[in-house]
């Protein structure tokens, strides 16, 4: 199911970006998997992109209580999917501090540091886990590195999640940003 909702955005025209590349007027489609529990499940969906010839952002947790971010296993799940040509940002649990920007952005750049020293490669882009309402939209860098909840990526382009399993705004191909292709 997963290889062919990707290949009806393909047949649809779109091109898939990152984060740093995508522009919200152009027919571009972000791919991001926030890892939550099962970093070696993430290989099944990199294997299928990898096949499409497209790239994802996946986001790995520097602190979980599911997975290490320093285990061996989860450093080699993350080369594999930089070996398949996707990108490992931050998904950074901003609900352990407090609200304040400066207290976010030290806390984030520790953890990206951490996810950096694990895997051997810069991080450019983190993604909130389960983010409070006041960082929906938030303008400002986090740590000073572009996030997903940026008004660029989650206001000014359409968004759709399939948190739970479940599509959260609907069926993606009937997505109105979709539908104005």
């Amino acid at each position: 199911a997963y290889r062919d909702l990707i290949t009806a955005f393909l047949e649809r025209g779109y091109a898939i970006h990152g984060f740093a590349t995508a522009k919200p007027k152009a027919s571009h489609l972000i791919l991001r998997h926030d890892i939550d529990f099962s970093p070696i499940d993430a290989l099944t969906l990199a294997e299928i992109e990898s096949d499409l010839s497209v790239g994802a952002t996946y986001f790995f947790h520097s602190t979980s209580p599911f997975y290490n971010a320093v285990d061996p296993e989860t450093k080699e799940v993350c080369r594999a999917l930089l070996d398949f040509g996707h990108e490992v940002g931050l998904h950074f649990d901003a609900a352990q501090f407090s609200n304040k920007l400066e207290e976010l952005d030290a806390q984030a750049t520790k953890e990206c540091q951490i996810l950096e020293d694990a895997i051997g490669v810069k991080v450019n882009v983190i993604s909130f886990h389960r983010p409070a309402t006041s960082l929906l939209g938030l303008e400002a860098p986090i740590a000073g590195r572009i996030h997903a909840y940026q008004p660029k990526f989650f206001n000014h382009m359409g968004y759709c999640s399939d948190s739970s399993g479940v599509w959260r705004f609907g069926d993606p191909l009937s997505q109105n940003a979709v539908a104005r292709q």
